[in-house]
């Protein structure tokens, strides 16, 4: 899992990664290496608060006295800017959004267990994968249809996906 990876890097790296009382994301080491692991776990800020609400929290490291004061920093990881989930609200589950093309894949793969009614042209998956490219957080729900699929935005919301126009 990426989370895990990147709490084995921080920790590597002598970062410690917790969240504050009021649900922010800290991260605490020195400087260079807090920027570093911060620039990571932005991206996926929301998806590392739910990681940590499940795992006992370690106590931040805290300088050494008398310690150079430039050679620790604490940074606390803001929330992006653009809206959404890390898991869906209505299921639990996770929205992080494979490639479109092993989306697609994973559709196809599971076609290729069912009758040749459930199989679509090439034509109609490369529809769909210029499509989950045209909006990149867009997750498949595995179909149970043979022409159509059911697609889950980032705010929860599910629409079908036909085969054909």
């Amino acid at each position: 899992m990426e989370i895990e990876k990147l709490l084995t890097d921080a920790e590597t790296a002598g970062v410690a990664i917790s969240l504050t009382a009021d649900g922010k994301v800290r991260v605490d080491g020195t400087a260079a290496a807090v920027r570093e692991i911060a620039k990571r776990v932005k991206p996926m800020r929301a998806a590392v608060i739910e990681y940590l609400k499940q795992v006992p929290q370690p106590n931040a490291p805290t300088p050494a006295p008398g310690g150079d004061a430039q050679a620790s920093e604490s940074i606390e990881v803001e929330q992006d800017e653009s809206p959404g989930f890390a898991v869906c609200p209505r299921c639990g589950e996770p929205l992080l959004a494979l490639s479109p093309e092993i989306q697609v894949a994973n559709v196809e793969r599971w076609q290729r267990t069912n009758s040749s009614y459930y199989w679509w042209a090439e034509s109609q998956l490369a529809r769909l994968r210029e499509h989950l490219s045209a909006n990149p957080d867009d997750v498949v729900i595995l179909p149970g249809f043979a022409h159509s699929l059911n697609v889950r935005r980032p705010d929860g919301s599910v629409y079908t996906w036909f085969r054909v126009k």
